[in-house]
């Protein structure tokens, strides 16, 4: 099998359209001897952050000298992004070699038996982190969090549950408390739980749950950050002990994304492990997460965002609203159908001078021309074009060097507009 067969051979396995359950996944791990058991995780659910996080918790525990696998989704590029130890992403041969391995193993279930392709990607990662002796296992949960692929590990060394909102209502429920019950699925018995400061209704479900299930629970402080210097590029802030940190990630939601990756730390040096403040603070310096507030040009100001739903959006909004004051944006939206897009669009309106609606490239995408028929209801200046690139292209021809291009609304954008500035 070579990667293009892998990847052929897990798409043949798509989502599970039907009731979410982990049997399937369980069974196929039973013939592989369970690698998960074998394996030391820091898992990691919310709705916002979720990615931020994991790569600031593997950025410096790798700077800790731990070799540390990091499994995260969805992908920007390509499938062996989500398989990475060290900030190394698989390779393709190897890739191709786990893909067997695990195919191999499905050959004792029945079709009906085989799990989903993020439910196979998942199993792949478990083979792969224990084969190459990873010391500890970063694991950002898929979806929701207690039927989610990833929930099949024991207790974790901590588990994290970052920013809480609505989203994936289809899956996960209409309400605040319904989607924070299933995503503090994830603590297990006997743990240790660290949170983002959540609303109140989360934050009564996490503390039950952990009550219920004996764990130690942390919130992370956000009254403990300081603000040092803040720019397009790059923060630097304190938290608590940890002083002179430089993030490339910016905003306030990313500090406070920092301030549960820090507190997971604490936890895991209350375990034995060793973790220097010098560890720390190069961990932080070194982070790099594409696709969220990324400038890509500067001449026009091109910035890629991969918010998908409303609290992320708002975050964006603030961020644009501290660095480009009074100024307005040509802004590209591109959307998935069963997202909140009508409550993405009035913290957009305020900083946009125009609209431009695309089809990002995902069989759940809701197309241009309905999107553009939204916006039309908001604001007088909407066009739509079948794809982001030809919706940047037309942004380009129009734009002077000093006005703003913003792309936002989907991860399943950036690759495509990534590659119009960075190229492969």
């Amino acid at each position: 099998m070579n990667y293009q067969e892998a990847i052929k051979y897990l798409r043949s396995y798509k989502r599970n359209t039907g009731e979410l359950s982990l049997k399937n996944l369980n069974k196929l791990l039973d013939y592989m001897d369970h690698p998960e058991k074998k394996l030391k995780f820091i898992h990691v659910a919310g709705t916002n952050g979720k990615g931020s996080t994991c790569k600031m918790l593997s950025s410096i525990l790798r700077c800790a000298g731990l070799k540390v696998g990091l499994f995260t989704s969805p992908f920007l590029e390509t499938e062996n992004e989500q398989i990475q130890i060290n900030g190394e992403v698989i390779s393709n041969e190897d890739f191709a070699k786990v893909c067997k391995k695990v195919k191999d193993f499905t050959t004792y279930l029945m079709l009906d038996e085989i799990p989903t392709e993020f439910e196979l990607t998942t199993a792949m990662a478990f083979q792969y982190f224990y084969d190459t002796k990873c010391d500890l296992v970063v694991l950002e949960v898929g979806l929701g969090g207690e039927l989610d692929a990833t929930n099949v590990i024991e207790t974790p060394l901590v588990s994290v549950l970052t920013n809480i909102g609505i989203d994936h209502v289809d899956y996960l429920g209409t309400t605040l408390k319904e989607i924070a019950c299933k995503k503090a699925g994830i603590i297990k018995e006997n743990g240790i739980v660290v949170s983002y400061e959540q609303e109140k209704e989360v934050e009564e479900v996490i503390k039950l749950t952990c009550e219920e299930r004996h764990n130690k629970l942390v919130f992370a402080e956000f009254s403990e950050l300081k603000l040092h210097q803040e720019n397009l590029s790059r923060q630097k802030f304190s938290y608590k002990q940890n002083t002179n940190l430089s993030l490339s990630l910016i905003g306030e939601h990313q500090r406070k994304n920092a301030a549960v990756a820090l507190e997971v730390i604490a936890q895991l040096q209350t375990l034995g492990y060793k973790i220097s403040e010098n560890a720390i603070s190069e961990g932080m310096n070194y982070v790099t997460w594409p696709g969220r507030f990324e400038v890509l040009c500067k001449q026009p100001l091109v910035i890629l965002d991969g918010g998908h739903n409303v609290q992320c959006v708002e975050a964006f909004s603030e961020v644009l609203k501290q660095f480009i004051p009074g100024k307005k944006a040509i802004v590209i939206l591109g959307v998935l159908a069963d997202k909140d897009y009508k409550g993405m669009i009035p913290y957009l309106v305020p900083f946009t001078k125009r609209f431009i609606a695309v089809t990002p490239k995902n069989t759940r995408a809701l197309p241009s021309e309905q999107l553009a028929e939204e916006l039309s209801k908001h604001h007088p200046l909407v066009s739509h074009n079948a794809t982001p690139v030809e919706g940047i292209m037309a942004a380009l021809r129009d734009a002077r060097e000093d006005d703003i291009i913003c792309v936002i609304g989907s991860l399943y954008m950036a690759a495509e507009i990534r590659d119009c500035f960075i190229g492969e």
